[in-house]
Parts: C-alpha cells; structure tokens; sequence
C-alpha cells in the first residue's frame, strides 16, 4: 500500500536526521524477504519505529492497509496477529492528516487519497509499489513519488 512520508534532512548528508524527523506514511507491504534476502519493507518499518521519519495516514489509509493486509496473499506473508499490530501502530503513532485538500490526478480514482494525504501533510515521499500509476507521476507538488526499494535505500 503507498504512503506519504515527510522527513528532514540535515543538511551534509542526503540520510535522515534521526534527531529531528518530519513525517511519513509507511510502505504497507508484507515483510517477507525477497530472492536476495533484503527486508526493505521491513528496514522502512524499523526505521519509522526508529523515529527516523513521521508517518502520515489518515481513516481511508488504515482502513485500505487493513484490507490489503487481510488479502490472501499478504496474508500468507505476514500473521495476522502481525498485520493487526502494524494497523495499531499506525493508527497510534502517526500523524492523522485532516481535513485532506481535493485532488483529482491519478489515473485510479481511488489513488487520489493517497495525493490528498501528501499535499495536505506536506509529505517529502509518497512510498508506493503501483508502477503504473502513482509511481509514474513521479511527484506530486513537493511529494516525491518512489519505490519502497528507494526508499528503503535511505536508511540501509
């Protein structure tokens, strides 16, 4: 599932400043290694629980990581027990983005959330899988729109 991240910088280096994060919308995929044994999906989570960026969500976002994340193929991935605890935290620990401005972009309607929530969140990164659209846009006003393997480079 996409997610709007927003972070700071320090200004002699292009990695996070773990002291002082912005926000940020956690990648919503499932943890399991790929054929080379990299977790990027995990190194994101870690490094949200880490303090290193802000996640940003907002209800049509968790209702949407709770849907994927019930889907049988996440399922098989990640427990549910896994899935339930990841859809907890988000709801605690990130930043609920509202009201979310308008915006109509995306060439799936039902992606222009996603847009709304970094606009009006002022996020840095839109962190998303969907090749063939929200990744394509490649930005949206300030948003940078990449790929979780991306954006897990940052942190590794």
């Amino acid at each position: 599932m996409p997610t709007p991240i927003r972070m700071k910088f320090s200004a002699s280096s292009t990695k996070p400043s773990a002291r002082s994060a912005r926000n940020a919308a956690p990648e919503k995929r499932p943890t399991k290694p790929d054929a080379r044994g990299h977790r990027k999906p995990a190194a994101i989570v870690d490094a949200w629980l880490d303090g290193k960026f802000t996640l940003l969500t907002c209800a049509t976002h968790v209702d949407e990581l709770r849907s994927t994340l019930r889907k049988p193929k996440a399922a098989d991935l990640i427990e549910p027990y896994k899935a339930g605890r990841l859809v907890n935290q988000a709801r605690k620990l990130a930043e609920d983005v509202d009201p979310l401005p308008r915006v109509v972009r995306s060439s799936d309607p039902t992606d222009d959330f996603l847009l709304s929530m970094s606009e009006g969140g002022k996020a840095d990164y839109l962190v998303t899988g969907d090749k063939s659209g929200l990744l394509a846009l490649g930005r949206h006003k300030a948003t940078r729109i990449v790929s979780a393997k991306e954006f897990a480079g940052l942190f590794v």
